[in-house]
This record gives C-alpha cells, sequence and structure tokens, in this order.
C-alpha cells in the first residue's frame, strides 16, 4: 500500500477512533465523579450502583459482585470499604468460612439505592424522550 493512501486511511479511522476515546474518557470522568442522588450526600456512580446491588440481592459477596461489574475483588473491595465507612452497608462474616463475607445494605443504604433508582429512571426517561 502507499505511503500516501496509508496516511490518509489512518488519518479517517483515527479520527472515527477519538470520538469514541473521548466518549469514553467523558463517560469515566463521570462514573468517577460524586453525585447527589437525592439523599442529600455525594456518592460515586460506583458505589450508588453497588449499594443497589447489595440491596437486590441480600447476603452477597464481593466476589459476586466483582464478576457482575467485571471488576477485580481489589477494586470492589475499596468500594466496599467506602460504602461500610459511610454507613450504607453492613457485612456479617460467614459460620463456615470466616475468609467470607455476606454484604447487607443498612437503612441509610435502602434509602440511597432507593434514591438512586429514582434518580437513574428520571434521568432514562428524560434522556429516551430525547433519543
Amino acid at each position: 500500500m502507499p505511503k500516501d493512501e496509508i496516511n490518509t486511511k489512518y488519518k479517517e479511522l483515527n479520527q472515527q477512533h477519538d470520538y469514541v476515546y473521548q466518549f469514553v474518557i467523558l463517560y469515566y470522568n463521570y462514573i468517577l465523579a460524586k453525585h447527589d442522588y437525592g439523599t442529600g450526600e455525594q456518592v460515586s456512580m460506583m458505589e450508588a450502583h453497588t449499594t443497589t446491588f447489595i440491596e437486590e440481592r441480600p447476603g452477597t459477596t464481593v466476589s459476586e459482585v466483582a464478576r457482575f461489574w467485571n471488576k477485580t475483588k481489589g477494586a470492589v473491595s475499596q468500594t466496599v470499604k467506602n460504602l461500610l465507612e459511610k454507613g450504607y452497608i453492613r457485612k456479617e462474616n460467614s459460620s463456615k468460612d470466616r475468609k467470607i463475607n455476606y454484604l447487607y445494605v443498612t437503612e441509610k443504604g435502602d434509602q440511597l439505592s432507593q434514591s438512586h433508582k429514582l434518580y437513574d429512571t428520571k434521568d432514562i426517561k428524560k434522556h429516551m424522550i430525547n433519543f
């Protein structure tokens, strides 16, 4: 393939790739940003979704959350640690295996989960109407 043709094709494809890359960066920043989902407290999107996951699956484990979100157990453990410190979830040790901890939402976590569901429902409806 001639050099000019390679350069032209590269520029075309790279321009398309740049749009995707810009979207990914913007969405990544959005995920990490803190939001008030209606509780008066700022939490990350991952914290809100993890709380809702736990609320809908009481007794889930870090491994199950990690599998569902396709994240490492270490990344999920950090999110869980933050949620524990903020009082959104609690953990209980397994009576059969001390290494296993079951996760549950607290009353505060249930409020966050419900507020998050309402927030997302309104946001999805708003964007689907415009779509």
